[in-house]
């Protein structure tokens, strides 16, 4: 059985990480069209796969270090949803950091279908918010969260 040209990708996180910086959260403005000659070629048959929810077609850290003691942790993630279990999994995300020693910027997040059809350029929803300190063992920290809601997926 073929791929179906309706399983969407969740092209989940472009995501930054700069430790040393003061900035907040920011989203650029997605790429609006995906190469089709790109990653998504690698899209699996969903009948292979049965017992996965998803599958990642890439995975990728990049954590670079300068002379002056800065570091940029840059991730990159494409998911193949194959179930609905995948679709929970993925239709909402979270991106915690220290805004007072990191900067972290979304360069992307989108949907997208196997053909290269972008379904959805950004999220739908993002809120920032502070994380609660433990009931058990309350300690202050300045923690925020970054949630993402991305739609169709």
């Amino acid at each position: 059985m073929p791929l179906s040209s309706s399983l969407p990708f969740a092209a989940a996180i472009g995501l930054t990480l700069i430790p040393g910086s003061h900035a907040a959260v920011r989203s650029s403005r997605p790429v609006a069209r995906v190469a089709v000659d790109s990653i998504y070629s690698l899209a699996v048959d969903s009948t292979a796969y049965r017992e996965y929810p998803y599958v990642y077609l890439l995975d990728e850290g990049v954590v670079r270090f300068e002379p002056n003691g800065h570091e940029t942790r840059t991730y990159r993630q494409v998911i193949q949803i194959l179930k609905p279990a995948g679709v929970e999994r993925w239709a909402e995300q979270s991106i915690s950091y220290q805004p007072d020693r990191e900067k972290a910027t979304v360069n992307w997040m989108r949907v997208v279908r196997p053909s290269g059809e972008v379904i959805s350029e950004k999220p739908t929803l993002s809120q920032t918010s502070d994380v609660a300190a433990s009931t058990t063992n309350p300690v202050y920290t300045q923690t925020k969260v970054v949630r993402y809601s991305l739609s169709n997926v």
